[in-house]
């Protein structure tokens, strides 16, 4: 039986245990983020394809016109909204990498304009195909904006393609 306040804070990953009196953090040790225990997305994930989006939706995952514009890029892939799950990633600011790749099980992520606190992908080249924590990961510009400038769509579309 572990009854060492520190050994339990390095044992215990999710707050499970309530321990009377404050806790020191131990030093270079960083607390994990909040725990998911589920996300609001569109679509079926049935291909195990992740969409992020970063969009300024409200409480929606993303408008009406820029969903539309989705499903054409999607049909174009022969995909289809039941293959995908869309995330509006400002809902979940802390979320991480492996968060997002147990809950959905992605086996590809496309990341709209990749977020700071994404820190796993916030410094990935833009349109430029990589391979990170066996996902199969596209980072690009947001998609609200690409959808208004013709150049960033081709860009895109060239990698999109081979993805």
């Amino acid at each position: 039986m572990i009854s060492d306040p520190q050994a339990l804070y390095f044992l215990m990953t999710e707050p499970i245990y309530a321990i009377e009196g404050q806790m020191d953090e131990p030093a270079g040790v960083r607390p994990a983020g909040p725990v998911y225990d589920g996300f609001n997305y569109l679509g079926e994930n049935n291909k195990y394809i992740l969409l992020l989006v970063n969009a300024s939706a409200g409480e929606k995952i993303i408008e009406e016109d820029e969903l539309d514009a989705l499903k054409k890029m999607l049909w174009a892939k022969k995909w289809a909204l039941q293959d995908v799950a869309i995330v509006n990633y400002r809902h979940y600011p802390e979320a991480s990498l492996d968060q997002l790749k147990s809950f959905f099980a992605c086996s590809k992520l496309i990341v709209f304009e990749p977020l700071k606190a994404l820190t796993e992908l916030y410094s990935l080249p833009l349109n430029i195909i990589r391979e990170m924590s066996g996902i199969e990961i596209l980072a690009t510009y947001n998609w609200a904006e690409m959808l208004a400038d013709v150049e960033k769509k081709k860009e895109f579309w060239s990698v999109m393609k081979r993805f």
